[in-house]
């Protein structure tokens, strides 16, 4: 009953489903393939209970609010509008003074004003406005009391104070329109007390006349403002970091409780990979799944979860919930493998004889699995799984009871390994932490981590196998620093390219990349043996410090607290005296053991085949015996000249600029040089000098910044003992208890450094982030013997196996039901992807998939923009089906399979880094998304390897030509000196030099001669170039070659040519093709036609309405000569319609385009006097040209446009 009510209310719109994620998720704290889970679990249920879509973002809570948040889990799951408050102070100050409280918001550079959408901040907070407007039971406020005959009878009066409100919010806002927000937290506990008093409201109101008030909803609203056709001021970036007041910045829960923060992001990336192998052998309609994980994961993205903002016991709870759900999760992908390891396939299994064990207390050095003792015989079995779409190549550490064991892979060879001693620290953590998580004391400890390379291949997993030997793995050598023997020495770390140099203090003074040719420096000299062809010279350090938290006293009460980062004093932790480094090498890495303090213990890692340093930290418990809350903060500190900028990401997906204390939209009034200007890091932060880039990626989410020139500083940890009065009601104290006694909170974790040239960080950072979110997953179980090739696979793959996908594209959910190559569009073969699949169908939906991309892109509303038109670079893309070009946004497509009673499976992709737009020079790049076309040389009946697909077979000179995606790009010359059938000279003196095929924004140019010019042999005609201007695809069906090359007659050095016949025809060579061409835009009806001619060009035009913006973003006109403009000649410059010599436009078969009922007119250029392809004789004039252009009824027209009809004359000649 409850439920129809629900329901009914909401089918008629007086219920609003808003958001619709499973909660309002943070900003600050959360990656983004977590806001786009559950926000998908929320939308998923929505529509199945439902039968709706939400259309407004309503994120009114988090503290602060990211760029990514307006753009995709906005405008890309289909939101038309996203409010919020928690905006900088000093922010909505300004905008209250301009009205620029409503604003449209571009979060993306990228996908520019298609991912636009309209974001309405609150004036003040989001409750009722001011004049004491709360109703309920419990609350002050004046009731209004509508009965004469009553003494506190105040009608008047609150509509005066209604009214006074109303007036107040529209000076500060634009149109007409104003929200009131009528409740906030904890309200609504007796509604009928608030619907009474709205109700009097409303009706009193009304009745004054100055203000109409009424219900409504966001939509309602959001409706409302659109309807006005107001232009909208622009807002970019972000609203990072948030302050209320000037000593109240909110940035300190960036790190606060980094336990669980680490936990979240273990489980997600978890999720991850067990919700593909869910998928691998199919929903269990019984057993476990991943639905409880699911739950638990999008519950802990609330903004007072995985922020660490809430009581001790609310974490709990919520690290509770993930435990169980990841118990479930383990049991499924246990049993997956065990599938999977038997059969090689992805058949349905429920009942695997292998049991596989997993080990989550990893980190600290607890893994039971393969704790085993090996001298029975037995084998440890490790499978190791990757849940990216490429293949991975990584060092894997498992703690091992023995020093004589060897390592094998999963075809049986005997591989490299290392082993090293488990540290002191580490094995106290793992006793103490053990107990208190299981309950019980673990067995004898391990002795050693042994490290291997591992190499798995995309979405599948290795086998790797751990015996007992007598020849054992290689064990480190062991030394401390000052036992080198000359204590003025500086130590060398590091068996590959890239090395670390220490001072014979202890400090890290150098690194240098032999590779790169970085070296960075403080007290030494970089030499020419480290760095042997230039350098680059800067101070480097990595130090610890603590800031002292303010504790609340004094005349400005604030606190540093979960939320406020507010430092009293900073601290820099010395490590003078201390133990001096432990240094352990082998042939697989080095470490760096160092004992900062008595609670901070640091491992830094260099592995020979990596360009990046590992660190490790072990810190806690953070001592507060002083009663002064601490902080804990690293630097890196180097010479690079920054100028006050610095890079951070956006919820793990894009990075934005950073300028310390400054603010792009006001002027700041810095009163917190530090916690002011902290950011949110969710995946990494860089600085950049103009020739090289020091980047640190993270494990979890941390607050960081570069409080100086040069730094980079990453808090770790935080431990304070006041409260910062922001609702927590409790002080960040957390603590672990085991037998009555309570320690502060010990934290292991790792952050990753990396420099690069100036531009070429940008690759490891994507590649290697989506490597931190996505770790390999490790299971493990034992065999008896080495029978495990006979009864299991050793390898699998769910791709095919010679296929990954390209680097900037990245598998983010498979489930049942900046860099100058990463930025470049990317194709997606999806056969390949999922070989032993039928793909029936790809339908693109909105990101949380709960409506085709296509209905949301219609209805979404086009918001406009105050000011001059921004330039911006908006992407296309196409799909035809087998060979997939992916959108430079993240997009979820569904493919249904042909199979009845398999689950549908969920892609969502994704393109990192800035995009590029596709609107390039025409002698640009190739372009990937180009049909995959391959050439054959025709021209010799020795065929040339460089220009051969595999296939080609000794009948090679009688092959048709066809078309490559040749490596290279070269530069198209123009070959207006050639006339078409002009015979020419011999080429066997010089083999063939070049083949292209080259790309322009929005058309496609495949050439089959090579060039003219530019000290190239003459070997054909002016190519045949084919120009698709047009929006929509078109899928090229065929390409044949149809007409033979004469030989030059006068040229002496053709009478000995084998390559000519009688008649000085070459029999292999072709310079003119049939082609046929197929539209495959769905809702584009375009019969098929086919060419057959010489030495043609072919150029696409669409017609447009006057005004309308044409396939090469030019603005047409109602003539002509305006539709003629939206062509481009080979340097770029518009054509008229007048024809250039040889270049005559002939029409084949017209057709409309959809949603203009206007003609797509194809014109192709002849020789005078040939015949065209609709068998009219073209002249050599324009008119002639013109005259056999065909409108719609088959009627001749001439060069002038008729209604609805716009035809061009002429393609350029030198294209």
């Amino acid at each position: 009953m409850i439920k129809d009510t629900v329901k009914g209310l909401v089918s008629s719109g007086r219920l609003e489903f808003i958001n619709g994620g499973m909660c309002m998720h943070d900003e600050a704290t959360v990656h983004y393939i977590d806001m786009i889970d559950q926000t998908t679990l929320g939308h998923r249920f929505i529509k199945e209970e439902f039968g709706q879509i939400p259309r407004i973002g309503w994120q009114i809570d988090p503290f602060g609010h990211s760029a990514v948040q307006a753009y995709l889990l906005g405008a890309e799951v289909g939101f038309d509008a996203l409010y919020f408050f928690r905006i900088d102070y000093q922010d909505r100050d300004t905008r209250n003074g301009t009205k620029e409280l409503e604003v449209v918001w571009r979060g993306s550079k990228t996908f520019g004003s298609s991912a636009d959408i309209f974001a309405g901040i609150f004036p003040k907070n989001y409750e009722p406005p001011p004049g004491e407007f709360y109703f309920e039971v419990d609350d002050t406020s004046p009731v209004v009391q509508d009965d004469p005959l009553l003494f506190d009878y105040n009608v008047e009066q609150r509509v005066n104070d209604f009214v006074a409100a109303a007036l107040a919010q529209a000076n500060v806002t634009r149109t007409n329109h104003i929200m009131f927000t009528m409740g906030t937290d904890f309200k609504y506990q007796y509604a009928e007390s608030w619907f009474r008093q709205m109700d009097k409201l409303i009706h009193y109101v009304n009745k004054d006349g100055r203000v109409n008030a009424l219900y409504s909803t966001p939509s309602i609203y959001t409706d409302a403002k659109f309807s006005t056709n107001e232009p909208w001021p622009l807002k970019t970036n972000d609203f990072f970091p948030y302050a209320d007041n000037p000593n109240a910045y909110w940035t300190g829960y960036f790190t606060s409780r980094p336990a669980l923060k680490r936990y979240v992001r273990m489980m997600s990336g978890y999720y991850l990979a067990a919700r593909q192998l869910e998928f691998f052998i199919g929903k269990s309609k019984s057993g476990s799944t991943t639905d409880s994980l699911g739950d638990a994961l999008a519950l802990a993205q609330h903004h007072d979860a995985v922020t660490g903002t809430e009581k001790q016991h609310v974490a709990n709870d919520y690290a509770k919930r993930l435990s169980i759900g990841y118990k479930k999760a383990e049991e499924l992908v246990s049993t997956s493998l065990g599938c999977l390891s038997e059969s090689g396939s992805n058949s349905r299994c429920s009942s695997p004889t292998t049991k596989f064990g997993q080990c989550p207390l990893l980190n600290i050095t607890y893994c039971p699995p393969s704790e085993m003792n090996l001298s029975q015989g037995k084998s440890l079995v490790v499978l190791v799984y990757n849940s990216l779409g490429w293949k991975r190549e990584d060092v894997l550490r498992i703690p091992v009871m023995s020093d004589s064991i060897v390592v094998h892979d999963s075809e049986g060879k005997e591989i490299e390994s290392q082993l090293l001693p488990i540290a002191n620290v580490s094995l106290n953590l793992r006793d103490r932490h053990v107990k208190v998580y299981l309950g019980t004391s673990p067995a004898a400890s391990p002795k050693f981590w042994v490290a291997f390379p591992a190499s798995v291949p995309p979405l599948g997993f290795s086998t790797y196998f751990i015996s007992s030997g007598k020849r054992s793995a290689s064990i480190s050598s062991t030394s401390t620093l000052n036992s080198q023997g000359n204590e003025s020495r500086n130590l060398q770390v590091g068996q590959g390219r890239l090395k670390l140099h220490y001072d014979a203090a202890g400090s890290l003074s150098q690194y240098s990349d032999s590779k790169t040719q970085f070296c960075l420096l403080s007290r030494i000299t970089c030499t020419q043996e480290s760095l042997p062809y230039f350098k680059v010279e800067a101070n480097f350090e990595q130090k610890y410090k603590y800031y002292i938290g303010q504790d609340g006293s004094g005349d400005d009460p604030q606190a540093s607290g979960a939320y406020i980062f507010r430092p009293k004093d900073v601290v820099p932790i010395k490590t003078d005296g201390q133990v001096p480094p432990t240094i352990l090498r082998g042939p697989i890495l080095d470490e760096v053991h160092q004992q900062i303090n008595p609670w901070i213990y640091q491992i830094t890692r260099v592995y020979k085949g990596k360009d990046y340093v590992e660190t490790e930290f072990i810190v806690g418990p953070i001592p507060v015996d002083d009663e002064n809350g601490k902080e804990l903060s690293t630097e890196i500190i180097t010479s690079m000249a920054t100028n006050k900028t610095f890079y951070t990401d956006s919820s793990g997906r894009d990075f934005i600029k950073r300028v310390r204390d400054y603010r792009s939209e006001w002027k700041i009034e810095v009163n917190q040089p530090v916690a002011g200007n902290y950011y949110p890091i969710n995946l990494g932060i860089y600085v950049e000098d103009g020739s090289k880039e020091l980047s640190i990626l993270v494990d979890r989410s941390v607050g960081g910044s570069s409080i100086k020139d040069g730094q980079i500083e990453l808090m770790l940890h935080r431990r304070l003992l006041n409260d910062d009065g922001r609702g927590v009601a409790e002080a960040l104290e957390e603590k672990v208890c085991l037998d009555d006694q309570c320690e502060g909170l010990v934290i292991e974790g790792k952050y990753y450094l990396k420099i690069d040239p100036q531009g070429d960080g940008a690759r490891w950072r994507r590649t290697f982030g989506q490597e931190l979110y996505s770790p390999l997953l490790l299971a493990f179980t034992e065999q008896d013997g080495g029978n495990w090739a006979n009864s299991h696979v050793s390898s699998f793959s769910a791709m095919d196996p010679t296929y990954s996908l390209p680097e900037n594209v990245a598998l983010l959910t498979l489930e049942a039901g900046e860099h100058k190559d990463l930025s470049a569009p990317a194709s997606v073969d999806l056969k390949r992807v999922f070989p032993d699949n039928k793909i029936g169908k790809i339908i693109e939906t909105s990101l949380s998939a709960n409506q085709e991309r296509a209905a949301m892109e219609k209805k979404r509303l086009k918001w406009k923009v105050a000011g001059p038109p921004q330039k911006e670079n908006v992407v296309k893309f196409m799909i035809d089906g087998d060979f997939m070009p992916v959108r430079g946004k993240t997009v979820r497509y569904t493919i249904k399979e042909n199979y009845p009673g398999k689950f549908v499976p969920e892609l969502t992709f994704t393109q990192v880094e800035k995009l590029r737009a596709l609107f390039r020079p025409i002698i640009s790049l190739p372009v990937p998304e180009a049909p995959p076309l391959h050439y054959v040389d025709n021209s010799h009946p020795s065929p040339s390897a460089a220009f051969l697909p595999p296939s080609a077979s000794s009948s090679y000179p009688t092959q048709s030509a066809a078309y490559v995606h040749h490596p290279s790009a070269y530069v198209l010359t123009p070959a207006a000196h050639l006339a078409p059938n002009e015979p020419y000279a011999c080429p066997d003196s010089q083999p063939p030099a070049r083949t292209a095929q080259f790309a322009a924004p929005a058309y496609y140019v495949t050439t089959t001669g090579h060039l003219y010019q530019a000290s190239y042999q003459a070997y054909g005609p002016s190519p045949a170039t084919y120009h698709y201007a047009q929006a929509p695809p078109l899928q090229l069906v065929y390409l044949q070659a149809q007409h033979p090359v004469r030989k030059h007659v006068t040229d002496p050095a053709c009478s000995s040519d084998p390559n000519y016949d009688a008649n000085g025809n070459d029999p292999y060579r072709y310079d003119a093709v049939k082609s046929h061409y197929q539209e495959t835009t769905s809702g584009r009806a375009a019969a098929p036609h086919e060419v057959a001619a010489t030495n043609l060009q072919l150029v696409m035009h669409y017609g447009y309405a006057p005004g309308s913006e044409g396939a090469t973003r030019e603005t047409t006109q109602s003539s002509a000569e305006g539709a003629a403009s939206a062509i481009y000649s080979h340097a770029g410059a518009p054509a008229t319609t007048q024809a250039a010599p040889l270049v005559y436009a002939v029409a084949a078969a017209p057709h409309e385009v959809a949603g203009t009922n206007l003609q797509l007119v194809m014109h192709y250029g002849y020789a005078p006097g040939s015949e065209g392809a609709t068998g009219e004789t073209t002249q050599s004039s324009a008119e002639g040209a013109a005259s056999a252009i065909y409108s719609q009824a088959g009627a001749p027209v001439t060069t002038q446009a008729v209604p609805s009809v716009y035809a061009v004359a002429a393609a350029p000649a030198n294209l």
